[in-house]
């Protein structure tokens, strides 16, 4: 964490939470062991130095600029927008998260949509993430599809929302030998769906059949049943 957030009552998004040496040793460290990392932050000067320093994630980025953006496409910098985080008022009621809490996340939206639509217009690759617990029931469906149909109505479309849920992250994490494509060899992770997510990110809300690492873990078709 090298910013401030919306979660913190005593501080503000902008509020930084690192000094540039600590930063950076923790980036060199990571890197010497052929680790990335990723960085909850919100502001764009933060976002700036950390990036210059070698991050390879930022998660978050309410408070972009074209500057930024742009120098973050320049680096290779991802980011993992989580704009359901700013647009979640029944999640937020449901739990109940006090006002104040309510009132600097919900008004942090707006701002948030534009700095995402500043990171694609810079060409920065952005991956899925939805700062909510993934699996929770939200608007009829859960965070994790709601997280993708955001990212593809602000600008990124069903085809970068697939790309940004599957592919993306997996060649980020450099997991690529082993899964993000359907090949022999690779684990078997597959989802079947009613409708094409390609022509609609809504189709993630019809997923029927799951398979995890060539097993048969979930399989809503009519007439079957679990053995």
């Amino acid at each position: 964490m090298i910013s401030g957030g919306i979660a913190g009552e005593h501080e503000r998004i902008d509020t930084p939470q690192l000094f540039s040496d600590e930063m950076a040793a923790a980036l060199r460290t990571a890197h010497a062991w052929g680790r990335k990392v990723t960085a909850h932050a919100g502001p764009a000067a933060v976002i700036a130095e950390a990036v210059e320093l070698g991050l390879d994630c930022v998660e978050h980025g309410y408070q972009l600029t074209p500057e930024v953006a742009e120098l973050m496409a320049r680096h290779g910098t991802a980011l993992v927008p989580t704009l359901l985080v700013t647009r979640c008022k029944e999640f937020f009621d449901e739990l109940g998260v006090p006002g104040w809490m309510q009132c600097r996340s919900l008004g942090a939206g707006p701002r948030h949509l534009e700095s995402y639509a500043m990171a694609l217009d810079a060409g920065v690759e952005v991956l899925l993430g939805s700062d909510m617990p993934p699996f929770w029931a939200f608007e009829g469906t859960n965070a994790t599809v709601r997280e993708l149909e955001f990212m593809s109505d602000g600008g990124l479309g069903p085809a970068g929302a697939l790309h940004a849920g599957t592919l993306g992250p997996v060649r980020w994490l450099g997991a690529d030998a082993d899964l993000g494509t359907v090949e022999a060899g690779k684990y078997a992770d597959l989802i079947a769906m009613d409708a094409d997510p390609l022509e609609a990110t809504s189709a993630f809300r019809g997923v029927r059949w799951v398979m995890k690492a060539g097993r048969v873990v979930r399989d809503d078709r009519s007439g079957w049943e679990r053995p």
